[in-house]
């Protein structure tokens, strides 16, 4: 790849790995385990993405804006976050072109960040055991910050951290979370089709490009800069 961004930011769960195998079996087993019923990895795939507070409320409650009891809450967190903690990449696994994607974006010179609304307990240690860690400079958990995506801040840590310009930055991520966050960094973003996102809702919350597969993104973002 010749020309391209200075610096790529890039979603964990449903962008770089297929997590949600392990999420749903952590959720499952923290629901049981609290007197509840389990509710499935389909379920559990529809309430990724604002973080896993937003995840055990939705789980509890069966609605995305729900908020459970606190007690409830308290518990499954709890018991989710200790299981979970244990079975990071039991199920879970790279998604197609990875690697070689990751690879072609290093040695073009771009430099490389994470920036998940998952705990920062677990994204840096899912990295590591994904074999993953060491492409990335910088790793921005969903807890670091006071704020976290689609809010700016975690994107513009990034920028501020590495001294480069978020006009010479990209996002790339599965869901509108984060091409809003991307939106409101003032940087380009790309959208992936095979993730948890909605879909339909990429190009009408302004992607720059979308992407059906990582091998396709070297190309996406020759286009861009």
């Amino acid at each position: 790849m010749t020309g391209g961004p200075a610096l790529a930011l890039f979603d964990l769960d449903g962008t770089l790995i297929d997590s949600v195998p392990d999420i749903a079996d952590a959720v499952d087993a923290a629901l049981v385990q609290c007197g509840h019923s389990a509710i499935g990895e389909e379920l559990v795939r529809a309430y990724i993405g604002e973080g896993a507070g937003r995840l055990v409320h939705r789980a509890l409650t069966g609605r995305l804006d729900g908020v459970a009891k606190e007690a409830e809450f308290n518990c499954v967190k709890t018991s989710f976050f200790a299981i979970y903690r244990r079975n990071l990449f039991a199920r879970s696994n790279l998604y197609p072109h990875v690697r070689s994607t990751l690879d072609a974006l290093m040695n073009a010179g771009c430099a490389l960040a994470v920036v998940t609304n998952k705990p920062q307990q677990f994204a840096e240690p899912l990295l590591k055991l994904a074999g993953l860690e060491a492409y990335f400079s910088v790793v921005v958990g969903g807890d670091l910050l006071a704020h976290k995506k689609p809010h700016a801040a975690p994107l513009v840590h990034v920028t501020d951290t590495l001294q480069i310009e978020p006009t010479q930055a990209v996002m790339i991520g599965d869901s509108v979370i984060d091409l809003g966050a991307a939106s409101n960094a003032g940087m380009p973003s790309v959208a992936v089709t095979y993730g948890y996102g909605d879909n339909s809702a990429l190009d009408k919350f302004g992607a720059d490009a979308i992407i059906d597969t990582l091998e396709d993104l070297p190309g996406a973002l020759q286009q861009l800069f």
